[in-house]
């Protein structure tokens, strides 16, 4: 990997500042969530004319061949014309047809025209911008280095740090953070590493694919297993899975993804079992009557078999899909809600995932880690077929691993490192060493069956020293309170006697008043 250099993050940081400065002078109706698809789709012309003028390794049919390309779009741009935006969308429509196989039949985001009638001058500026921009360099014509061509992802995760807000959809689906995905695919790779496939190939699976990303920043860990890789993924979101398409056909991998609801229309087309699977469903989603009767998953009633029908979310139908679809050796790793562990309403759908003994390890993340949303996560790891780990349950409360940049809340290296320290000892039978570990513990079905399976980290880990209360402690801040509150009430009391004899003696000088007439 000669001549690699890192994603320099303050640079994308720059840009997306700089760009969102910009957007914010469109006048019209655009939902700002929509930003992105702005945004990262000049990106993505950006990159593939960089790809081209290094070495075609993709065999793209473009620049020689139109007049119509990004350095068009720039030249357009740097003479001031005004038919910018209609020259945008006409590029995009002549590489959408002539790169139909490359882009796996995506649909570009061909609207520029629409949104910036009258407004090109804030096109203009957004894409001199981006050609300025420095951050499109580290592209070379290595195809090994597939660390560079993730500056997408990188772009869209520093728009959220920034716009967030405008990010969170009604549904509760969120953007999931590099570092999170990093953990879930080392610790789903930890499965693999020593296990004699049954086939030369691995089926990887993300039922709620989203723009692809999960894929993407797992690429580089299950590059190191073993047999050839196949991704499938399911988007409900039509926009979402076209720049699903779009950012995987930028790493000549085996792809293919399909848009439609996961729950009520599972693709069929899928291999029918899984071997490994990564999921950022919809937190919290809404069980609405459309999925009150739902296709059968591999012959399997997943709602009678694991008593989802008292379920008011979605959060254990996302999980209970991803457990059928797993092949027999298959593992899985889906993020839901802190409160699924505990909800009244999904307690009997937790019995039955509990009682097949299918959840392998559950980690508490750290609080703020979702970059749009202030809702606190658990990861949930899945494993089909559990040997060592038989009746048991490894559960880690990572809450304290974490790093924080600009005010954002990331795992460190370090800290991913110390998570799958727990997880190797675990899976590799050293149960002997968690008595003595402040963060993680070993839990058996039966612990959890007593404690009538609520799988409330706390339950399960016992407190730190530090974390203990103390009793005194607490006695002595009860008492002041108290002590203060009683202290405000006798001023209110005597401000209320005050009150009273004012409101008398208005009352009395009225009275007099009136006889005086």
């Amino acid at each position: 990997m000669n001549n690699l250099k890192k994603i320099d993050t303050v640079q994308i940081n720059k840009l997306v500042t700089s760009v969102n400065k910009i957007l914010e002078n469109i006048k019209n109706n655009l939902d700002k969530h929509e930003w992105k698809y702005i945004f990262l789709t000049l990106c993505f012309l950006k990159i593939i004319n960089k790809i081209i003028e290094k070495n075609n390794q993709f065999s793209i049919n473009w620049r020689k061949n139109f007049t119509y390309n990004w350095n068009f779009i720039v030249s357009s741009a740097k003479n001031n014309d005004h038919n910018i935006a209609t020259i945008i969308d006409k590029t995009l429509f002549m590489f959408e047809s002539e790169n139909s196989t490359f882009l796996n039949k995506a649909k570009l985001w061909k609207k520029f025209a629409l949104i910036f009638k009258n407004q090109q001058a804030n096109l203009i500026k957004i894409v001199l911008e981006i050609e300025a921009s420095t951050i499109f360099e580290i592209i070379y014509d290595n195809e090994e280095n597939k660390d560079n061509f993730d500056i997408l992802a990188h772009i869209y995760e520093k728009f959220l740090n920034q716009y967030g807000k405008w990010e969170k959809r009604k549904s509760g689906k969120f953007y999931t953070p590099i570092s999170i995905v990093k953990l879930m695919a080392n610790i789903l790779s930890l499965y693999f590493k020593d296990l004699k496939l049954e086939k030369e190939w691995l089926n990887i699976y993300d039922p709620t694919v989203g723009s692809g990303g999960m894929f993407i920043q797992g690429l580089k860990i299950f590059d190191e297993l073993k047999g050839s890789k196949y991704f499938y993924g399911q988007e409900k979101d039509f926009n979402a899975c076209q720049f699903g398409k779009i950012n995987l056909s930028l790493y000549n991998i085996n792809f293919e993804l399909k848009t439609n609801d996961t729950i009520t229309a599972p693709c069929e087309d899928f291999p029918e079992y899984m071997d490994l699977v990564l999921s950022n469903p919809p937190f919290n989603a809404k069980k609405t009557n459309e999925y009150l009767d739902i296709p059968e998953i591999n012959g399997e009633n997943i709602v009678t078999k694991y008593n989802l029908a008292n379920d008011s979310t979605l959060n254990f139908y996302f999980m209970c899909h991803i457990i059928e679809k797993l092949s027999t050796n298959g593992k899985g790793g889906i993020l839901l809600d802190l409160n699924s562990a505990t909800t009244p309403a999904s307690h009997e759908a937790r019995k039955s995932i509990i009682n097949k003994d299918v959840v392998d390890i559950i980690i508490k993340l750290p609080n703020k880690i979702f970059t749009n949303t202030n809702i606190n996560a658990l990861l949930y790891i899945l494993n089909k077929n559990k040997t060592i780990t038989k009746d048991k349950i490894l559960f880690i409360n990572a809450e304290k691993e974490f790093k924080t940049k600009n005010n954002i809340v990331y795992l460190g290296k370090q800290n991913i490192k110390n998570i799958l320290s727990y997880v190797e000892d675990y899976l590799n039978n050293n149960h002997h060493k968690f008595p003595v570990y402040e963060n993680a513990d070993i839990a058996t079905i039966e612990d959890i069956k007593k404690n009538n399976y609520n799988l409330k980290i706390e339950k399960y880990i016992p407190l730190t020293p530090e974390e203990e209360i103390d009793s005194s402690k607490y006695k002595d801040i009860t008492n002041n309170l108290k002590k203060k509150i009683d202290d405000v009430n006798m001023q209110l009391n005597s401000f209320q006697s005050k009150f009273n004899q004012i409101k008398n003696l208005e009352e009395f000088i009225n009275k007099i008043k009136n006889q005086n007439k």
